[in-house]
């Protein structure tokens, strides 16, 4: 049951990436434009949203890792009444997992406003 809803929350994570990376690339459009234009290769444009996107996924995963341990100490601990270890061990692995989620649902998108650009030109 908790694996099941482990992989809601990350289609329901990949979704929200997605939806928000698409809003970011149109709002941005005319600065990669722009970009493009002063000489930069597409590639590194593309480079850019997506390290941007990576940047903030590394950053989500650690909060959220760091939540996600205090919350299960604390809800173990005051609803369930069980002694839940504190594992900092597992931060990398949802900082890595933030990054991973934001990267790939990040790509749709950014070639997607990439390949449209290419049309035009």
């Amino acid at each position: 049951m908790l694996a099941a809803l482990a992989l809601v929350a990350l289609i329901g994570a990949a979704v929200g990436v997605t939806a928000a990376m698409t809003a970011t690339v149109l709002e941005r459009r005319l600065e990669a434009g722009l970009l493009v234009a002063i000489g930069a290769p597409r590639g590194h444009v593309v480079l850019f949203f997506l390290s941007e996107a990576a940047l903030l996924g590394l950053v989500g995963g650690i909060f959220g890792g760091l939540g996600g341990l205090a919350g299960g100490r604390l809800l173990g601990s005051g609803a369930l009444g069980v002694a839940v270890p504190w594992m900092p061990q597992l931060l990398p692995f949802a900082a890595l997992l933030g990054l991973l989620v934001a990267a790939v649902a990040s790509l749709l998108p950014v070639v997607r406003a990439w390949s449209s650009t290419r049309r035009r030109s």
